[in-house]
């Protein structure tokens, strides 16, 4: 695991770290690569509104009970004028073409955010991609 600091060229390690400033901030790199793939295909700022979260802080945020937050592969991402749905596709797309390796997407308009993880909270294997046709699986 690599210290404090840069983990890609476009995200560091803070940006992951729990916002109730516990120290944790164990977030899988495979979604932080995952999260870059992307942001350099649109070309455009992706600010993390939530990485990696403590227990007491998923509770606080309104989290289920064992959130990929927790476990450090999950993020909710946002770009500046961006739909969460856009961004949702950009994401499926990049999936399907087997750029990146994701397993759940879910748009959400209340706050303009995207929650994307490598793994499922019931069926860390099932996937879901709300709404794109077979993605709901």
């Amino acid at each position: 695991m690599r210290n404090k600091g840069d983990l890609t060229n476009n995200f560091s390690r803070h940006e992951f770290e729990c916002k109730d400033f516990c120290g944790f901030d164990d977030i899988s790199l495979d979604l932080v690569e995952a999260l870059e793939s992307v942001r350099t295909f649109i070309g455009r700022k992706m600010e993390v509104r939530s990485g990696c979260r403590c227990e007491a802080h998923n509770r606080s945020e309104g989290g289920v009970r064992d959130s990929r937050h927790i476990h450090g592969d999950a993020a909710d991402v946002r770009v500046s004028g961006a739909d969460p749905y856009m961004l949702a596709g950009v994401f499926y797309a990049l999936h399907l073409e087997g750029q990146i390796q994701i397993k759940r997407l879910i748009p959400k308009t209340k706050g303009n955010y995207l929650h994307v993880a490598l793994r499922g909270s019931k069926d860390p294997n099932g996937e879901y991609f709300a709404g794109f046709p077979e993605g709901e699986k």
